[in-house]
């Protein structure tokens, strides 16, 4: 079990006649990653991991052409639950290792706060990590 807390910056984009509408999503993700080794000799381990993810709501902006930025917070619920897999490979050294996943989220609720009309609208996001970790 590898817990984690990460800042993640979502968005999307769409175009309805002449205007393009995007946007943008700015949360606070608490994973909890159940990860799976791979058996190899030496110092690379392959790894595979699924998880419950925790997305916690820090900004939204909606950006139209023409027409600018406008603050959305109000319009999207705070929390966001998903589900993340992925692989990856780490690089086993003295002093730690250095990592590299592939990530994909799909979000299982939605996150379209609507006053009774509310849409289906879910996050799915594919995301690539690289990091440090160090040994104890």
């Amino acid at each position: 079990m590898q817990p984690e807390l990460l800042f993640s910056m979502k968005g999307a984009k769409q175009t309805i006649g002449d205007t393009t509408c995007s946007g943008k999503a700015n949360q606070m993700e608490i994973p909890l990653l159940a990860k799976v080794y791979l058996p190899t000799e030496g110092k690379i381990k392959p790894h595979l991991f699924a998880e419950p993810a925790l997305g916690i709501l820090l900004s939204a902006q909606a950006v139209s052409d023409p027409g600018g930025e406008t603050d959305v917070k109000q319009y999207v619920k705070s929390t966001d639950i998903g589900f993340l897999a992925g692989v990856g490979v780490e690089y086993k050294m003295d002093s730690g290792s250095v990592l590299f996943d592939v990530r994909y989220e799909v979000g299982l609720t939605t996150i379209d706060k609507g006053d009774g009309e509310a849409e289906d609208v879910k996050n799915n996001v594919i995301s690539f990590m690289a990091g440090y970790g160090f040994a104890f």
